[in-house]
């Protein structure tokens, strides 16, 4: 049988003894709750995105619409995953949402992007441009329509394929 281990918390400052299967346990259960906790991401399934946001206030054809205060959220989904997210305040003036801080902005990158690290693309607009670390994904802030919209390169290449060929998603 394997020593136990001997596992100090600093915030305590007290000591615990945890068995190597026990500690398994434990790393095995922390990392599943990590993993489910970023599920409303880019390539989240539609259950997964239900499971942080909650019931869709409406779903019309592959677009899901929910409402999680302060936000607004519409999920685009493609073959079971959400390959376009939405985002933006469910406050309004003159009819448009209100703008959303950079601290917000940051956030919602970080939570909903996917699990990737982001980096700002040099501005050829007044609109805001992210790009992905591994470029599968990129992210605007439309500064017009206060909404952060995030889309994998694939989503964006049939989005301006359909618009082509006529038809809109």
């Amino acid at each position: 049988m394997l020593p136990p281990l001997n596992i100090t918390s600093a915030h305590l400052g007290k000591r615990c003894r945890l068995g190597r299967v026990s500690f398994t346990v434990l790393v095995a259960v922390t990392c599943m709750i990590a993993a489910n906790s970023a599920s409303a991401q880019l390539g989240a399934s539609e259950e997964q995105l239900g499971w942080l946001l909650g019931n869709p206030v409406k779903k019309s054809g592959d677009l899901i619409y929910y409402h999680k205060p302060p936000r607004n959220l519409v999920a685009h989904m493609y073959r079971g995953a959400c390959d376009q997210i939405c985002i933006f305040s469910d406050k309004e003036t003159q009819g448009f949402p209100i703008a959303l801080t950079d601290d917000e902005i940051q956030n919602l990158l970080r939570d909903f992007g996917g699990g990737m690290d982001w980096f700002p693309v040099g501005r050829l607009s007044m609109n805001r441009v992210w790009n992905s670390r591994d470029g599968r994904s990129f992210a605007i802030y439309e500064t017009m329509h206060n909404k952060l919209v995030m889309m994998t390169r694939d989503a964006y290449r049939r989005e301006k394929h359909g618009a082509s060929q006529g038809k809109s998603m």
